[in-house]
């Protein structure tokens, strides 16, 4: 309903898709399915508290019975939990249904109706590079769902290849979102200095990242862990020279030293 869901919403309703929206807070699906409708489009809200596996279960047969028919699955929802030192297990509950346990709940649901059907389908989630990054203090929970999310995906084109159905997931840097907010400040003047674009991202950069994973001009794409973070996770990056941020290209609505 925020973000790279919204993002990836009103792009895929761009290029031709009817999209059945999914989240907890209705007033805000209500409001992206107004912009589908507008655009000529189809929508449809479902409400659905993804901290709850057991009410995520169900979400796939709700989507297939209120669209008669779901030809892919788009998974953007996300939990940033931060640990604490001693653990808090509340947190870490919250962290891995969100970002994995809903996800697999919703999918294989999907995966299976799709070869009972026999028609083919395509499932793309967003995991982060936090998956792959070198250790952050506080992140253990988050980057651990991420990356769970990530293997769970390349296991999952393996299995479901022969049938027609592809997998992949995008992994974003630091994006421009209520969640990239919450890191706080002095992580996220971190991150950015070692983004070689220079710039935070932009949710509708994701957005068309995860549309090509979903179109047929990937039909050859499938375990994929595609990076989007403008060099992020290239490696060990140095700090960059200072004043390089506020020298870089403009995104699609706004350059780094605007978006501080």
């Amino acid at each position: 309903s925020s973000g790279i869901g919204r993002a990836a919403a009103l792009h895929l309703a761009g290029r031709g898709a009817d999209v059945v929206l999914a989240a907890r807070r209705t007033g805000a699906l209500e409001e992206v399915a107004a912009e589908i409708e507008e655009a000529g489009r189809r929508a449809w809200t479902l409400r659905c508290d993804l901290s709850d596996p057991e009410d995520a279960a169900s979400l796939g047969e709700r989507a297939w019975k209120t669209a008669d028919g779901v030809t892919s699955l788009l998974y953007a929802a996300g939990h940033l939990g931060f640990s604490a030192v001693g653990g808090d297990p509340a947190s870490a509950a919250r962290t891995f249904a969100v970002n994995l346990h809903s996800f697999v709940a919703v999918t294989e649901y999907l995966t299976a109706r799709w070869r009972d059907e026999r028609m083919p389908g395509a499932v793309v989630g967003v995991s982060s590079v936090s998956s792959t990054l070198s250790p952050v203090a506080g992140l253990e929970y988050y980057g651990a769902s991420k990356a769970a999310m990530a293997q769970y995906i390349r296991c999952l084109a393996v299995s479901v290849a022969r049938h027609g159905i592809r997998a992949n997931c995008v992994a974003p840097g630091i994006i421009e979102t209520p969640m990239g907010d919450a890191a706080g400040p002095e992580h996220r003047r971190g991150w950015i200095s070692r983004i070689p674009a220079g710039r935070v991202g932009e949710p509708r950069e994701v957005a068309a990242v995860l549309g090509h994973l979903l179109s047929g001009s990937a039909s050859r794409v499938t375990g994929a862990v595609l990076r989007a973070d403008g060099g992020f996770g290239l490696g060990d990056v140095a700090p960059l020279r200072p004043g390089y941020p506020e020298q870089a290209p403009a995104g699609p609505e706004r350059t780094w030293a605007e978006g501080r």
